[in-house]
């Protein structure tokens, strides 16, 4: 059941935010539960994979209890700082961790969090600051290499779509 669970998230037909879903409080008190003091985007995902990973038993509805309503200042929005990019690479790390044991996830997971080390090449960040994060969060195995990733999601070209437009607009800007 946890594989298929996480093999949802990785094709984003469940969301890893925490919001929505009900835990036992018991669950939330174990101690084998890594947080991560400084990481400021993505503690949903390291939360809830880890969650999953603890679970005996997990139940999905088929209905929207839990409506989200995208705010144009909020930090998804934005290009991230370094500090931002650093919890995403963290968060990537936690997340892989927690679908390794399940071998038929893996080509799955590979192309996922490849895809989600890859977005933050499209950050304004230097490549070996980047590079440099990667490395420090042995995440090395999800830096950019085309063969890990399949077919692009229609969230992949949603987000890449954004991001291309929000940089049109950030240039066109600092050309007036």
């Amino acid at each position: 059941h946890k594989e298929q669970i996480y093999k949802a998230l990785l094709e984003e037909k469940l969301k890893h935010s925490v919001a929505g879903k009900l835990f036992r409080a018991s669950l939330l008190r174990e101690k084998s539960i890594q947080t991560f003091e400084h990481v400021t985007l993505s503690e949903d995902g390291c939360l809830f994979y880890q969650l999953v990973a603890l679970c005996n038993r997990i139940v999905t509805l088929d209905e929207v209890v839990y409506y989200y309503m995208e705010n144009k200042a909020s930090s998804t929005q934005v290009a991230y700082s370094e500090k931002q990019v650093e919890s995403v690479i963290i968060a990537n790390r936690v997340m892989a961790s927690c679908v390794a044991p399940y071998p038929s996830l893996k080509r799955l997971a590979d192309h996922k969090f490849t895809f989600n080390i890859f977005r933050l090449y499209m950050e304004k960040i230097s490549m070996r600051k980047l590079e440099g994060l990667i490395a420090k969060h042995h995440m090395t195995a999800y830096a950019f290499r085309p063969g890990n990733l399949q077919k692009l999601t229609m969230g992949d070209y949603w987000f890449l779509l954004k991001r291309f437009v929000l940089e049109r607009i950030l240039w066109l800007k600092s050309k007036r």
